[in-house]
């Protein structure tokens, strides 16, 4: 992948911000896949930059600071979005790529005018027409290809959206899936690209039946989609971590995890649920052995 750094870049709401948050930016545009996501590990990037691990660290949080100053105000004028323990997406990501394909075609029709030119020249002069290149009727195939190539993979995009969306639904997971966001696409594609679409499936059979994850022991709200397509959390559906077992069957939530059975009622009387996570209950009760 590539990505275009404007001048713009060096003078907006970013200037004097230091020399370490514009190479990791340039990196991150640079690097982020076809969905504008890119993986950032501090201790990686310092080693590809020559810079120290704490100073990269400090750059990507301050590209995911809001900035009022910003040109565009999405996401409150961050310039990127955390979706996972490394995992980023570039806010502007679409609109990067729309410019990217504008100055392309831009070029495009200014070297077919220069040439329409040149041939109208030498008519003129009574000269002899040069040869056609062959090169236009590529450029105009190869045009139309990539077009219909895009538009096919786009449809594939959208169905396997649409069928993670009517699985959800049609097996009356909580809470529904109403409207797909453009995250709400891109969390569920970036699942695909990674895993393949039967892994997707196997993972939502997962959250299907999960009784952990339905609520069956807490107040009744589910796991949302948003929460299951997230990158840590996928993995640990997929890993089997939420998975029913039969002491959960018999004993209810006695075991869960390792956490004692008294503890874990203790939290539910507190809560009015099961535990979330480990990390959730260790936080509340960090007293507690595990």
């Amino acid at each position: 992948m590539y990505g275009k750094v404007f001048s713009s870049l060096f003078s907006g709401s970013m200037y004097g911000a230091g020399a370490h948050v514009f190479a990791v930016w340039c990196f991150a545009l640079a690097c982020k896949d076809s969905d504008g996501f890119i993986e950032l590990n501090p201790k990686l990037l310092a080693g590809v930059l020559g810079e120290p691990e704490e100073e990269i660290a400090r750059a990507i949080n301050y590209l995911l600071l809001p900035d009022e100053a910003s040109r565009t105000p999405d996401e409150g004028g961050r310039r990127m979005t955390r979706e996972g323990q490394y995992l980023y997406h570039i806010v502007n990501h679409k609109e990067y790529t729309k410019i990217q394909d504008r100055e392309a075609l831009n070029r495009y029709w200014a070297e077919q005018k220069r040439k329409s030119k040149k041939v109208k020249e030498c008519f003129e002069s009574s000269e002899k027409l040069p040869d056609v290149p062959t090169i236009d009727i590529d450029i105009d195939v190869d045009v139309r290809k990539e077009k219909t190539t895009s538009s096919s993979s786009s449809r594939d995009d959208t169905a396997f959206v649409e069928s993670v969306k009517s699985f959800w639904n049609e097996n009356n997971l909580k809470p529904s899936v109403r409207l797909i966001s453009d995250r709400r696409r891109s969390s569920i594609l970036a699942r695909r690209r990674q895993y393949g679409e039967e892994e997707v499936r196997t993972v939502l059979n997962k959250r299907r039946d999960s009784s952990f994850l339905s609520f069956k022991f807490g107040n009744g709200r589910g796991a949302d989609i948003d929460w299951v397509m997230g990158p840590d959390n996928f993995t640990k559906i997929a890993d089997g971590k939420y998975d029913d077992n039969e002491s959960q069957s018999q004993q209810g939530t006695k075991g869960m995890w390792g956490i004692p059975g008294r503890d874990v009622e203790r939290f539910m009387n507190d809560h009015g649920r099961t535990p979330i996570s480990v990390e959730e209950f260790t936080e509340w009760n960090k007293d507690v052995p595990f």
